[in-house]
């Protein structure tokens, strides 16, 4: 057991009296109670004292397993990187939380990851790491993600098939909920993300200068995002993208090799942001400093080629942003959103990639209403023949 960590073997004593039910997983004995603490680890199923503020970092390390924090708070009191760790350095599979409060990282309150550092390495061929070394199948269900200096919920590289429902992400310095590169299969559903990515413009200790989104997709592939409610994030609502191995120098970085494809995102309520509501390979019109990054694609411009190509943009309702959907990639799809915005309703394109002489090809778009705002096509940018109006 790491050091200075609470295990609870929970080999004695029953249920709260008067708990609610609270269902199993199959072959797994009943939840066991947990008494107020600091630096919980979670090896199977456990409640918490709904009146409790646990302490440090709670760690989650068994598999198969149910956390019901019953409205118990878990504070890291700006004391450690993380509040609530799934994995860390152990795989895990099969994992729930429920009705916890998550606050006071000094990071990101909600870690779902693995820090195995042979995990963290780039993969040969783009391939993927062992995935009993990561979490995979954890679901958060109404749980509270606020105040904290980094992100709400950050869902590490090779991370699959986890499930954010019914939560609140509010408040946090950065991004409010992350998909990690080479993620997959994430399921993001009728959660609020609100008023994050302020960094040290808000009030939330410790935040980083830098502001950020509501909802962060970076080189993660297969997610679903839908009947969401992101509402007043600084940079905006959702953004697509593959970052270009920021950090050449810093051994802990990570180049992306995977683009950010095959993501749906639908029936989604975007309200607010200085930028733009979706932005799909937002990082397309970036100037950046080649010596900033891994991926040096033409050096001479400065321009990195952003990757979020063959994505879904359907149904969502955008308003009081400057832009409402931004495309910058091949074969994606914009079709059914209800628009609002001060600048353009939907743009199409990207200087960047004419720069390049590679405009953007194949997007079908149709079916959005724009009740404000103007449609831009840049020049060479070429829809679907045939795919019908653009908007009406």
């Amino acid at each position: 057991m790491p050091r200075g960590l609470l295990a609870f073997s929970l080999l004695a004593g029953g249920l709260f009296l008067g708990a609610p039910a609270f269902a199993q997983p199959r072959g797994q004995a009943p939840a066991q109670p947990a008494a107020c603490g600091s630096n919980l680890e979670i090896t199977r199923s456990t409640q918490l004292e709904p009146n409790c503020r646990y302490t440090g970092t709670t760690v989650i390390t068994g598999s198969n397993l149910v956390l019901d924090c019953r409205g118990a708070t878990l504070d890291g009191e700006y004391k450690v990187p993380r509040t609530l760790v799934v994995g860390g350095q152990r795989g895990v599979s099969q994992v729930q939380i429920r009705n916890c409060n998550v606050t006071g990282a000094r990071g990101n309150g909600v870690y779902i990851g693995s820090t195995v550092t042979s995990v963290r390495i780039v993969q040969p061929g783009g391939g993927r790491p062992d995935s009993n070394l990561l979490p995979q199948h954890v679901t958060l269900q109404n749980v509270t993600s606020r105040r904290n200096s980094g992100g709400g919920v950050y869902i590490d590289g090779y991370v699959d098939d986890t499930t954010v429902l019914d939560s609140l992400v509010e408040e946090n310095g950065s991004i409010g909920i992350y998909l990690d590169h080479d993620s997959r299969r994430s399921r993001i559903a009728n959660t609020r993300v609100l008023r994050n990515g302020f960094g040290n413009e808000g009030d939330v200790p410790f935040a980083r200068e830098r502001t950020r989104e509501g909802i962060a997709i970076d080189s993660s592939a297969d997610n679903v995002i839908e009947g969401n409610t992101i509402v007043g994030n600084k940079a905006g609502g959702i953004f697509l993208y593959r970052n270009c191995g920021e950090r050449p120098n810093d051994p802990d970085a990570f180049l992306r090799v995977q683009p950010t494809t095959n993501n749906t995102i639908r029936n989604n309520t975007i309200d607010g942001g200085s930028l733009v509501g979706i932005a799909v390979a937002s990082r397309q019109e970036s100037r950046l400093r080649p010596e900033a990054c891994m991926l040096r694609l033409d050096p001479a411009r400065g321009v990195f080629a952003d990757a979020a190509p063959g994505n879904r943009v359907i149904g969502n309702t955008i308003r009081n942003v400057p832009v409402g959907i931004r495309v910058s990639d091949d074969s994606n799809v914009v079709e059914d959103n209800r628009i609002a915005a001060a600048s353009d309703c939907i743009r199409l394109g990207s200087d960047q990639r004419n720069r390049l002489q590679h405009p953007v090809r194949d997007l079908t778009v149709k079916g959005n209403t724009c009740q404000s705002g103007g449609v831009t096509v840049l020049p060479g940018t070429a829809t679907v023949q045939g795919n019908g109006p653009m908007t009406r």
